[in-house]
């Protein structure tokens, strides 16, 4: 293999290019998306042949390297980005792998805010359980998978047999407070609502998945390499 990197190197540097770029996106260990060319002067070019088969062997000669900065727990699916310095002598192995991030929101709405069902629902509320200051919905929308985890009232847990009301008061400001009807889907978000009189405290974390760099900096050359 010693060899073979000598070779490649010695490839792309016909090309007088300093940084030379490839991205693939693999399934694990397994290679599934790449086009087989190269980055080379601005220009997207594709080798001979026996380059991209050298690559290929460093990618399942180093995969268990791979494993030590990927993180597969959101998906198996990332994306490994190949820098080659030609005269340096030097191949470096990148990755990107997706994650979840959080990020918490506080919102504020009044009663007129609402929609005239949910204004009937939170005056049906407070007319049935005399002295009630507030109550809370603790909620989860992701995945399409809804949920009133519970509800409090003045602090005090409160069995319910039916949730369509405290969803219906969920959906109707989550729609105002994410701009649109798809907050509940992927990730979504999880988080409570106090109604409180005539006003409401919205209090969420939104979710949400994105490709990351993982610090992985594999540096390869013919000096490092060991057979």
């Amino acid at each position: 293999m010693k060899n073979k990197l000598k070779l490649l190197f010695a490839y792309f540097r016909s090309f007088k290019d300093e940084n030379v770029t490839a991205y693939l996106s693999l399934e694990e260990d397994e290679i599934e998306d790449w086009t087989g060319k190269f980055q080379v002067n601005g220009k997207n070019i594709e080798p001979v042949g026996s380059i991209n088969t050298i690559i290929e062997e460093l990618i399942e000669l180093y995969k268990d390297e791979f494993y030590r900065y990927n993180n597969y727990e959101i998906d198996s699916y990332w994306h490994l980005e190949i820098d080659i310095n030609p005269f340096e002598n030097k191949l470096t192995f990148k990755s990107e792998c997706k994650v979840e991030t959080a990020k918490r929101h506080k919102k504020q709405y009044d009663f007129k805010d609402l929609s005239p069902e949910n204004k009937d629902f939170i005056n049906e509320i407070y007319e049935d359980n005399e002295n009630l200051t507030k109550f809370e919905i603790e909620f989860t929308g992701r995945f399409d998978q809804d949920k009133v985890n519970a509800v409090y009232f003045d602090g005090r847990k409160h069995n319910f047999d039916d949730d369509d009301g405290f969803w219906g008061l969920v959906v109707d400001l989550m729609h105002k407070a994410e701009g649109g009807s798809h907050w509940n889907e992927g990730p979504g978000v999880e988080g409570d609502l106090i109604v409180w009189d005539s006003v409401m405290f919205l209090d969420y974390t939104r979710y949400d998945e994105e490709y990351e760099d993982t610090n992985m900096n594999i540096e390869i050359t013919p000096e490092n390499f060991n057979d």
